[in-house]
């Protein structure tokens, strides 16, 4: 193998030096995006940035951290990860876009990868196609705890990783493509979720390497699969549309700017918010543009039954609830407990997604909220004591999230002038249905 400097100590194709990188590397393709990530770092600073590799090093929780593009490809991740590797990094997560390949996937869920199909030449260079492409066990796993303590809606499987993006599935355009599709109809058959272009070469590399990996990806089909929606709505009679976004696009806030409304400037501070600020953008540009009735709905958190775990509520009832049952220890491990959040029942979600349809105005946006900052506190209190059980608080520091917004609630005032919408079912009913569903979930499961 060629011998990867400039001279003994600059990498030839990263252009950094042992001492730029720290041991954790997050790597996302685009540079543009490098900034951007940085950003959440403390003290980032560009060091490189040589063709498509460009890197930033900060500091996060005292750790030295660093963010650098690989390009877009499974060649260009294996020569950054191998000269990253050369230079003392260790921990590699690919951040990215991906493509589903789920019809129950939503727009900006978060995919945990935990193999990936090598669907490409490049890892195939390093170790035989029966060698598995996995990433680390431990950062998964860290990964996937981590959306669950965020509350973001995500998914944890396997994902495609191929050379081309263009034309694969077009007959009219390539010779291969009904080899391709009949290939692609068994990935998703066998549960494949999602489709993208470096995860499998980042893991088989850093096996080999003997390092770890880790792959976080969003389903970064948005804009298109969003704007080939109203472009079918515009050229089939202009119904109306209501796109549902979130109070995610906000970002932080100071006590000063509470409570949210439409006029609060966005300021997304990770990629699911950066996606719903997009689709956003789209409702106005269709408005003025075409003339298509639609209208931006911006929910904020919203609880009830069936919701799935990975969120507060679902997290503490599901737990209290086998707790009430004899089936786990009076112990539940929590994070902050003093964040105050908007909660909204989904039935009346529901019902501001029908009166918008009928009543909002075209190119508008509408919070969908309380208008109550509530404690999560109060949430695990007000759980306990329907349960009626006592449970001893652990407290987690891995959980606590010094940065996390302390307060965040919108008001609900302008959907309520434009159509009357106002909520109308309590927290407290909210909570006892999501207790209530899960207690009859896994008393069933006891007596299957």
């Amino acid at each position: 193998m060629a011998k990867a400097t400039f001279n003994s100590e600059q990498m030839h194709h990263i252009a950094c030096r042992r001492g730029d990188v720290g041991r954790y590397v997050f790597l996302p393709g685009d540079p543009g995006r490098v900034p951007m990530i940085a950003a959440l770092l403390d003290d980032a600073q560009e060091i490189a940035y040589n063709r498509e590799y460009r890197t930033y090093t900060g500091t996060l929780l005292g750790e030295k951290v660093s963010v650098m593009s690989t390009g877009m490809g499974c060649p260009s991740t294996a020569i950054g990860v191998e000269e990253l590797a050369l230079i003392g990094a260790d921990t590699f997560i690919r951040v990215g876009t991906s493509g589903a390949m789920q019809p129950f996937m939503e727009q900006g869920d978060l995919i945990v990868t935990w193999g990936a199909i090598r669907d490409e030449f490049t890892s195939q260079q390093y170790l035989p196609l029966a060698f598995p492409a996995v990433p680390d066990m431990d950062v998964t796993l860290a990964l996937r705890q981590a959306a669950r303590e965020r509350g973001v809606r995500h998914h944890v499987g396997i994902t495609q990783s191929k050379d081309s993006f263009y034309g694969q599935h077009e007959p009219e355009r390539m010779p291969v493509a009904n080899q391709l599709k009949d290939r692609w109809a068994a990935w998703v058959q066998g549960g494949a979720l999602s489709s993208e272009m470096e995860a499998s070469t980042l893991f088989v590399v850093s096996s080999f390497l003997r390092c770890r990996a880790g792959g976080l990806m969003i389903y970064g089909g948005t804009d298109r699969d969003l704007s080939n929606l109203l472009e079918t709505a515009v050229a089939y009679g202009r119904p109306r549309v209501v796109v549902v976004t979130s109070a995610e696009i906000y970002g932080y806030v100071s006590p000063g700017d509470l409570p949210l409304t439409e006029a609060t400037h966005p300021d997304p501070r990770h990629p699911y918010g950066v996606s719903k600020m997009a689709a956003g953008q789209l409702v106005r540009l269709y408005w003025l543009r075409h003339q298509l009735p639609v209208i931006e709905a911006r929910p904020f958190n919203h609880i009830g039954p069936r919701q799935a775990l990975g969120f507060v509520v679902p997290d503490f009832a599901s737990q209290l609830a086998a707790i009430k049952l004899g089936k786990q220890e009076p112990r539940i491990w929590v994070g902050n407990l003093d964040a105050q959040r908007d909660f909204t029942d989904v039935r009346d979600v529901v019902g501001a997604y029908q009166l918008l349809a009928k009543a909002g105005k075209p190119g508008e946006s509408y919070l969908i909220c309380s208008g109550q900052p509530v404690a999560i506190h109060y949430l695990l209190n007000t759980l306990s004591e329907l349960a009626a059980t006592t449970v001893e608080i652990m407290y987690d520091p891995k959980r606590m999230r010094p940065a996390d917004i302390l307060c965040l609630y919108g008001s609900y005032a302008k959907i309520q002038q434009h159509t009357g919408w106002k909520p109308a079912v309590h927290l407290r009913q909210s909570l006892a249905d999501v207790l209530a569903e899960w207690v009859e979930r896994l008393s069933v499961n006891s007596k299957q």
